[in-house]
């Protein structure tokens, strides 16, 4: 097994990347700053200011720059295109030595840029790769990458018992059941019975069979609730009234009945639970009341007629009154249809 090195430290972050230099003035802003304060060290002399057509002391003339011996006028460089106005602007102004010393810096500075990209190009392609399941486990390309790293430094460097541990977390992290081995620590391979796989299929099929009936069943049965109590909203008597017009009233109340029936072990019967729900309901109640009290008025007025009538030369005879389910019935209509 190999050892781990003693100079390996998981933790060192290694040499700066071979390209990049320390932050001694990388960007635009600052090698612009050098150039400009490089070109104007120990400022102007007296009769070198702009517009002097004669050379300063040194020979140089107002451009800046030395005459060469043809007495050609001094070169000068362009900004890159891709520059801002003002970066332009102030390079425009400096001598042709500062101008050639930021463009080596400038260039310097894009091929260090680019290496540095073309360094971390696999990496940013591996992790767009699985940036959807990383997104997924709440988890970060860095947090993956040192997990990752940690558990193969673990596993190559670790001692015996430190692998086990290693083995036992992956085991337990990722619900992997255990092998099982022989008293030698051989791993049992599991044997294959065509029967057994047999008898899992057949069960398998069993199983969504009996889940599909049972929703078959269940459907069913939803259907034929679903019809009683249409049927019962719907219900009307012999003169074409509805026969439960308080239906839509006491539905609420009706449900909440049904609820505590079938908690208690009782079959709801959708009757019984208007006519409950009716008497639960002060509203209703109170009309189901004034209705009975007017049916019992009726029936005793029919009673009193019939007593006092005569049909006839024979003996009186009485018209047999009406039973009192039907009078509540008549004058719960009346009620109902004023």
């Amino acid at each position: 097994m190999q050892e781990p090195s003693e100079e390996f430290d998981p933790n060192d972050t290694g040499e700066p990347v071979a390209g990049m230099e320390p932050n001694d003035g990388t960007n635009l802003e600052d090698v612009l700053g050098q150039a400009w304060d490089k070109t104007h060290e120990g400022g102007p002399e007296p009769g070198d200011e702009p517009g002097n057509a004669g050379p300063g002391k040194d020979g140089a003339d107002a451009s800046g720059g030395k005459p060469d011996e043809g007495g050609d006028p001094p070169q000068s460089m362009e900004a890159p295109a891709n520059w801002s106005s003002e970066h332009r602007e102030m390079f425009s102004k400096l001598d042709l030595e500062a101008q050639k010393f930021l463009m080596d810096r400038s260039q310097a500075m894009e091929a260090a840029h680019t290496q540095r990209s073309q360094e971390v190009a696999p990496f940013r392609e591996v992790a767009d790769k699985w940036s959807g399941y990383m997104q997924q486990a709440q988890t970060t390309p860095a947090l993956a990458f040192d997990s990752l790293m940690g558990i193969e430094y673990r596993l190559r460097t670790g001692t015996p018992a430190q692998q086990m541990d290693v083995l036992r977390e992956i085991i337990s992290a990722y619900g992997i059941a255990p092998p099982q081995t022989d008293d030698g620590g051989n791993v049992i391979e599991p044997v294959r019975d065509e029967r057994v796989d047999g008898l899992m299929n057949e069960i398998q099929q069993l199983r969504q069979q009996s889940h599909g009936d049972m929703q078959a069943r269940q459907h069913a049965e939803m259907q034929r609730q679903q019809n009683t109590i249409n049927d019962f909203m719907t219900a009307k008597n012999e003169d074409g009234t509805l026969a439960h017009p308080f239906f839509s009233d006491v539905e609420h109340e009706m449900t909440r009945l049904a609820q505590a029936d079938h908690a208690a072990g009782k079959q709801p019967d959708i009757k019984d639970l208007y006519d409950r729900a009716c008497w639960s309901n002060p509203a209703v109640r109170a009309k189901l009341l004034e209705a009975e009290d007017r049916a019992k008025a009726e029936a005793a007025r029919r009673k009193r007629n019939a007593g006092s009538s005569v049909s006839g030369a024979g003996s009186p005879r009485t018209e047999q009154p009406r039973d009192l389910k039907a009078a509540l019935s008549e004058a719960y209509d009346q009620m109902v249809a004023a």
